[in-house]
């Protein structure tokens, strides 16, 4: 996964545990939430990440904290990585993988 793409799970997992998503197909984006939560398990630094992102999701900072620790982690866990990979695709796909409901385009070119 992409640098902008984790940033993009980033931005949507925050979003989404502030329930700043719109309510038309939020299962995937809850769904990778939970997963990302799951994962980060006891690593306080990652879970410090997630919270502060989730307490202020427009907070470009922390959500490029989260980023970081989604990076390290996926880095770590090709298991973890193809699970979050799979989630974010739906998320797409559902059209909710941004916090206004839209679903985040990757980049062309």
């Amino acid at each position: 996964m992409t640098d902008p793409d984790l940033a993009s799970v980033a931005s949507a997992v925050a979003h989404r545990a502030t329930g700043g998503l719109t309510d038309g197909g939020q299962s995937a984006v809850t769904a990778l939430a939970r997963l990302v939560r799951a994962r980060f398990g006891d690593d306080d630094r990652a879970t410090g990440s997630l919270d502060a992102a989730a307490a202020d999701p427009e907070d470009e900072g922390r959500i490029a904290d989260l980023a970081s620790a989604l990076a390290r982690t996926v880095a770590a866990d090709p298991g973890f990585d193809a699970m979050l990979r799979e989630l974010w695709s739906q998320a797409q796909e559902e059209g909710t993988a941004s916090p206004g409901g839209g679903a985040a385009r990757p980049p062309t070119g």
